[in-house]
């Protein structure tokens, strides 16, 4: 039997199982006394009887446990290390700095009492386990400061692999054990910064599967294509999760004790290692415009539940990392879109939300900076062709005839032509539509502003219209009532008419109405006032009760 020699157990073969198993069992626990039982030995001494692999696995454990005792920092790190291992090692690279490469090292560390070989095996388990604990606690999150310590000792394995002088020389360990530690901590590196394809890691990532040599084995080449793969997991619309099955799935996916060969299955199955999808969680934001079904680049900001965490701001289509606190909602905050808010759901899984373009601006793609908008072409077009700049800042064919034929925007040929209040006021109730994005309210001031010429002309009954212009000046002086009511609230409402253009228009009505020789019922229609007349006299004079 492989676990049973004997009587006794192999723990060679146990113990691995053992110390994940019960890491898992009790991990996000916080159980110090449970942790203190896979704590690292503190001496040379008992150091000697724990293999430097079962130490990484401790290390691991011991994080699991404590959580949220897990630091994204250097000195975190460096606590990982035995003191008495920390100092051996330093006291090797203080010697190594003060001899010349192939100077008889060995001679000047002749006098110590410590393994020098198990030193440097000890101290690049523990810091490459260090690593894979902070890859795990920041799984997909991105978080800068974790991914910066990685990076740090990622490059230190680095340097003692590829860089050939004293210090290297002493303190680099055999190389099937800098290459496992070396894939270990880069894996570790890539789960942190899982789907954001970063290119400072990408390149790291590229120069350490570089060499090719018989010494580097396929287990070597598997580790830094699986973190060059999670670097852009799923294209950059996955990440991975951070529940504690996630967890589980990716330890039992990444387990660091890499294969010799595509057939080695003695210390790890390998078919294990397509667990990490069990993982994988599709976190991708992204907006649709509603007018051409087409994804298009919409600052949002996203806001968490409760009032202590700030909201972070984003550009869709982005990936939503994980972070501590659960989204609660995502908000449109760009003025070249209507703003709208999104509820996430319990899940906060991938979420694709339609938005609608203000017509005074062109989608992003086409204006990234702004800088064709309304009013920055505004000011660009002076002296020039305002039809110009209307026609840059929509494609509408009924807007650009009206501002061809109506507007006073034309030659002078045609301007003469045209009633000089009718083409301003045309001309003003573009500039509003644009600004305010009301480009469908255009007829509603045109039939306003031709009704005020009929009655002042007379060519047709000014009833109608009275009766027309009362009921729009009682429905907006309701609405103001309402929004001082409102103060400003989330239940205010926006008018679509311009107050200062509808209250031009209803002073032009009480001016044609005042002056003209027009039936005395429109002016009581409009200013809600009895009608004196003889008839209405006799009427009074008359019984109340009388119905004839």
């Amino acid at each position: 039997s492989c676990i049973y020699e004997g009587e006794s157990i192999n723990t060679d073969v146990t113990a691995p199982g053992a110390t994940l198993a019960l890491g898992l069992m009790y991990m996000k626990s916080g159980n110090k006394t449970i942790a203190s039982a896979v704590a690292l030995p503190d001496t040379h001494f008992l150091l000697e009887y724990v293999r430097p692999d079962f130490l990484m696995l401790r290390v691991i454990a011991r994080a699991l446990i404590l959580w949220d005792d897990v630091e994204p920092s250097k000195d975190w790190v460096d606590a990982q290390v035995p003191a008495q291992v920390r100092k051996a090692y330093e006291q090797m690279r203080d010697l190594a700095e003060s001899l010349p490469l192939g100077s008889g090292s060995s001679r000047s560390f002749g006098d110590k009492d410590y393994d020098r070989q198990a030193v440097r095996l000890i101290y690049t388990h523990v810091i490459s386990a260090a690593c894979f604990s902070i890859g795990l606690r920041f799984a997909g999150t991105g978080n800068m400061d974790a991914a910066s310590v990685i990076f740090e000792r990622v490059m230190e394995l680095r340097e003692l692999r590829d860089v050939t002088n004293s210090v290297s020389s002493a303190l680099r360990p055999p190389t099937p054990v800098l290459e496992m530690c070396l894939g270990c901590a880069a894996i570790s590196l890539s789960m942190v910064l899982a789907g954001t394809g970063d290119l400072d890691a990408f390149r790291l990532l590229k120069i350490l599967r570089w060499p090719c040599t018989p010494d580097i084995q396929h287990g070597s080449h598997f580790a830094y294509a699986t973190a060059i793969g999670l670097l852009f997991l799923g294209g950059g619309t996955c990440t991975l999760g951070r529940e504690p099955r996630d967890i589980a799935s990716l330890i039992m996916a990444f387990y660091p004790r890499f294969p010799s060969s595509t057939s080695d299955n003695q210390y790890h199955l390998q078919a294990l290692r397509n667990l990490y999808a069990l993982a994988v969680k599709n976190r991708e934001i992204r907006a649709i415009d509603v007018d051409t079904g087409k994804s298009v680049s919409v600052p949002i900001e996203i806001h968490f539940e409760g009032r202590i965490a700030k909201p972070i701001s984003l550009t869709a289509p982005c990936l939503l990392l994980n972070t501590d606190e659960k989204p609660n909602e995502l908000r449109v905050v760009s003025n070249r879109y209507f703003p709208i808010s999104v509820a996430f759901d319990a899940s906060a899984g991938n979420r694709i939300f339609f938005v609608k373009r203000r017509s005074a601006y062109l989608c992003r793609g086409e204006d990234p900076l702004s800088q064709r908008s309304f009013l920055m072409q505004a000011e660009k077009f002076q002296g020039r062709d305002p039809l110009e700049l209307i026609a840059s800042i929509t494609d509408d064919r009924r807007l650009l005839v009206f501002a061809a034929h109506f507007c006073d925007v034309n030659d002078p040929k045609t301007r003469s032509q045209l009633s000089g209040s009718m083409g301003k006021f045309c001309s003003w109730v573009l500039h509003e539509c644009f600004l305010r994005d009301t480009q469908e309210t255009v007829p509603l001031y045109v039939a306003l502003r031709s009704a005020v010429s009929m009655v002042e002309t007379g060519t047709c009954s000014s009833l109608p219209c009275a009766w027309d212009f009362r009921l729009i000046r009682a429905y907006y002086q309701c609405n103001a009532r309402m929004s001082e009511l409102a103060c400003g609230s989330k239940n205010a409402k926006s008018n679509s008419l311009n107050s200062e253009l509808l209250g031009y228009l209803i002073q032009m009505m009480e001016s044609a109405l005042a002056d003209g020789e027009l039936a005395t019922g429109s002016q009581s229609v409009f200013f809600d006032c009895p009608i004196h007349t003889k008839f209405a006299e006799a009427k009074i004079d008359t019984d109340a009760m009388d119905l004839s």
